[in-house]
């Protein structure tokens, strides 16, 4: 189904036959857009095809395209196959009319055919099928001076008798004179391990800690992968780590980034890492393969390690998500199981024998979130689980992956002459159940109790030391509730142990805090009486749009401190200005109230400027944006399409997108068929803002498109209208309104996201408990009214006039537009506006209240 502009379409062509019935012929033929002369070639690899634009207007700028440079390259039109598979080809025009400027965009569907001596085999990238043995090969090759020489090792000599070592104190620094660690790494650590210390004895100077969140976790380097393959060869494996490291729009880290965060007491920091990215595969004399991690790879992460190390920061590594490989745990494939314990074997062992020089204030954390029912994860890359293992052979997996982890550890933590190393005594933090509170207690809410079935239980790892316990920390996630900490919009609902967590905006009730009383009560009983230490390895609120951030985060502090453990805030890079923008490169909390609540807690005073402290807001439930001016004076108008990335969700119908959208409207996103377009359309200016321009661009993988007016001064009151495809998915959408700079439209990397407002269009209909009510294909049901409408809720921001912050666009004047809808949702209009004026430029007066 076409959009329905038919009112608009009429109009026009009554106009076009006035006019060609008063010019002739003659005329109608000078007004001849332009128009490309193929909508779709077929070529085959190592062969070409030219594209021309027809009736090119005088002056005009064009410019060439490829939507993947591994199928078709494209240079002033002529396209070049590569190899066999489908892309797309885009030639933008730009030109005047007048005074106006004009860009038409136009596409060309390219099938590539292979050539008839061309291999018939799998790209290096493809997925492979669930009963393969092992993962295929890595996107991205290491440099082959790079692929180890294995050779057998020798038999280790027995452990040999320990003394007791010295006696060292909580506060003992971990610094001395800068060096070059065994890897070449600038470092200043001493290596010292304090083996009289216990995880309870360091936990008071552990303090207040932070995550280093989409950052050297993320699996994609879109900043390399949308370079023509014969770019891409020629970047280094440096260049490929630092891809990914600003996949989503961070900057990489820097030393500036944690002496800012020391400023406001923060001392403990994790890195969360996905290991995988460009790891090699290389088959072994026996046949085995051996899961070789990149070199380039871990002289970052050390790099990173040494940045908080400086600050005498204690630092947790991991292995993360990792692009889901967990999931090879649950395939119904014995020998895809057994190549999962030989990876995971692989890479801690090569972790740990890589770090092992370092002092005590590095600790090694297991696993993620990943260690549960998401064994059973779909590792091909599917958003279904795919796994076979029970309920009861998910815990008895989970507990066998962290004792097999422990085991690791301490024996490379064993020279070869039977005498130990730093690895031996090294603090080490177990993730538990999920990383669920109740479950990984086996709290009253727990499976194992609900159950009556105690196979159904978390168990903590044996360990070497004296009791077993003293060097064992455990990890338990904590955003609950759920509906608070996760959910970013009302359509969210989650079912947890302790029942239905429905979307909540506000925290602080009473029955709050004794919900978050009781969690901790579960906690202490199940690990800190016991001598365990406690991480909270993530907690936090994921949207800064609600009310009682500052509280939340008080009380928790305040409670991790009374019994004994360590809170760790995740940020994704929203709460801490990483660049430290107008403070001398010093990173800090752009959402004050809460970089407050850590000086608070910690007795610190922050580090901040004068200029950064005007970049500065709080979290909080946003006023209403509704513009007085409904009908104000338009300065810029786009046209187009936006449809944000529906990535993989079962709950996404990629058919009824074709069949409302049309097949431009389906991609590829890391190797699945997701919905997702852009559309650059056509931008124009008000004659009465000369000179003015508006520049758009979308990221890459369709997550967010932008919005930049050359000259935001010109207006007034600038404000911004939205118009949706006409569709019910697209009408009930929510909105992300976001303010980014410049950075974000040359290559995304490093972009600041800034003072996010989000907004709901739509109240959705819910049941007697107050869960949201889904559809068959789990899709949030939206409440309607008797004559069948869609019930509005307050913040409908749909065909409003919506005001927009002058302050922040000084700073940030690039607007950013997404929705956390992700179903297949279409902008198709957004006019730039100045509500000081009416439509028609005459001065907006606001009615006083009678």
């Amino acid at each position: 189904m076409k959009k329905q502009f038919m009112g608009k379409w009429f109009s026009f062509a009554l106009v076009l036959a006035m006019l060609i019935s008063l010019m002739g012929n003659s005329g109608a033929q000078a007004a001849k857009a332009p128009k490309i002369s193929k909508k779709s070639v077929n070529v085959t690899a190592g062969k070409s095809a030219t594209g021309t634009i027809k009736n090119k207007p005088s002056g005009a700028k064009i410019t060439w395209k490829t939507k993947n440079a591994k199928i078709a390259t494209v240079k002033n039109g002529k396209i070049k196959g590569v190899k066999a598979g489908k892309t797309t080809v885009t030639a933008k025009v730009v030109y005047k009319k007048g005074k106006k400027k004009i860009t038409k965009n136009f596409r060309v569907k390219v099938t590539v055919k292979a050539a008839k001596n061309a291999a018939t085999q799998a790209p290096a990238t493809q997925a492979p099928a669930a009963s393969a043995p092992a993962p295929a090969a890595p996107t991205v090759a290491p440099s082959a001076s790079t692929a180890p020489v294995v050779t057998p090792v020798p038999t280790k000599a027995p452990l040999q008798s320990r003394t007791p070592g010295p006696s060292y104190g909580v506060n003992e620094s971990n610094l001395t004179d800068e060096h070059t660690s065994a890897n070449g790494i600038t470092t200043k650590d001493n290596g010292l391990m304090r083996r009289n210390l216990t995880a309870q004895d360091i936990t008071p100077v552990m303090g207040l800690g932070w995550n280093v969140g989409n950052s050297l976790e993320q699996t994609l380097a879109k900043s390399c992968t949308a370079l023509s393959a014969e770019e891409q060869a020629k970047l280094t494996d440096e260049q490929w780590v630092t891809g990914y490291e600003t996949n989503a729009d961070n900057v990489v880290s820097t030393q500036k980034l944690f002496d800012g965060l020391k400023t406001y007491g923060i001392n403990t920091v994790r890195i969360p890492i996905a290991w995988t990215n460009m790891m090699q595969v290389v088959k072994q004399p026996d046949g085995s393969n051996y899961y070789k991690i990149n070199d380039a790879y871990f002289n970052r992460v050390e790099e990173v390690m040494n940045y908080c190390l400086n600050n005498e920061m204690y630092v947790i590594i991991n292995i993360h998500w990792d692009n889901g490989w967990w999931g090879m745990f649950g395939d119904k494939d014995p020998a895809v199981r057994a190549e999962a314990w030989k990876k995971y074997e692989d890479m801690w062992t090569q972790i740990a024998n890589r770090y092992q020089e370092y002092s005590d204030h590095v600790i090694f954390e297991g696993g993620n979130e990943e260690l549960g029912e998401r064994l059973n994860d779909d590792w091909t890359g599917g958003s279904k689980q795919t796994g076979t293992l029970t309920l009861e052979e998910t815990y008895e997996v989970a507990n066998k992956i962290n004792q097999t982890f422990v085991n690791i550890i301490r024996e490379c933590g064993i020279n070869m002459d039977g005498t130990t190393n730093n690895n031996y005594d090294r603090f080490l933090l177990i993730p538990g159940y999920d990383t669920n509170l109740h479950q990984t207690c086996g709290d009253k809410y727990s499976d194992k109790v609900k159950k009556n079935n105690d196979k159904l239980t978390f168990t903590m790892p044996e360990d070497v030391s004296d009791n077993g316990i003293s060097k064992l920390f455990v990890s338990i996630h904590y955003y609950d509730p759920l509906g608070w900490g996760i959910a970013k919009s009302s359509s969210s609902s989650y079912e947890t142990p302790k029942g239905t967590s429905n979307f909540k905006d506000t925290w602080g009730s009473e029955e709050d805090y004794a919900a978050m009383q009781e969690d901790f009560d579960a906690v202490n009983t199940a690990f800190t009486e016991k001598g365990y230490g406690v991480i909270f390895g993530e907690f936090g609120v994921v949207s800064v749009n609600k009310d009682g951030i500052a509280d939340y985060f008080r009380q928790f502090f305040k409670s991790c401190r009374q019994y004994g453990m360590v809170p760790v805030m995740w940020d994704e890079g929203t709460y801490v200005d990483r660049s430290g923008t107008g403070n001398k490169k010093k990173a800090y909390f752009v959402y004050d109230d809460i970089g407050q609540v850590f000086a608070e807690i910690t007795g610190s005073t922050p580090s901040i400027s004068a200029d950064a402290l005007k970049l500065t807001t709080h979290t909080g439930i946003p006023e209403n944006p509704v513009s007085a001016n409904q009908d104000p004076l338009v300065v810029a108008t786009w046209d187009g399409d936006f449809m944000r990335n529906t990535t993989t969700s079962a709950s996404v119908d990629l058919n009824e997108i074709r069949g409302v959208f049309g097949e431009q409207f389906i991609g590829q996103y890391n190797g699945q068929e997701v919905g997702g377009y852009w559309n650059a359309g056509t931008t124009t200016i008000n004659d009465k803002f000369e000179g003015l321009t508006l520049e758009t661009s979308c990221s890459k993988e369709w997550w967010h498109a932008h919005y930049q007016l050359s000259d935001w001064s010109k207006i007034e009151k600038p404000c911004v209208r939205i118009t949706m495809h006409n569709d019910d998915i697209s009408q009930s959408a929510d909105l992300q309104l976001v303010y980014t700079d410049p950075s974000i439209i040359v290559n995304e990397n490093g972009a600041a996201w800034r003072y996010e407002k989000d907004f709901a269009q739509v109240i959705y209909e819910t049941d007697e408990n107050g869960k949201v009510k889904t559809d068959d294909k789990e899709r949030a049901i939206v409440k309607r009214d008797a004559d069948g409408n869609m019930v509005l809720a307050d913040t409908a921001w749909i065909g409003k006039v919506l005001n927009l912050d002058k302050n922040a666009l000084e700073a940030y004047p690039v607007l950013l537009l997404t929705t956390n809808n992700y179903l297949g949702v279409d902008f198709v209009k957004v006019e730039i506006c100045d509500a000081a004026y009416n439509a028609d430029g005459t001065p907006f007066t606001e009615e006083a209240d009678n």
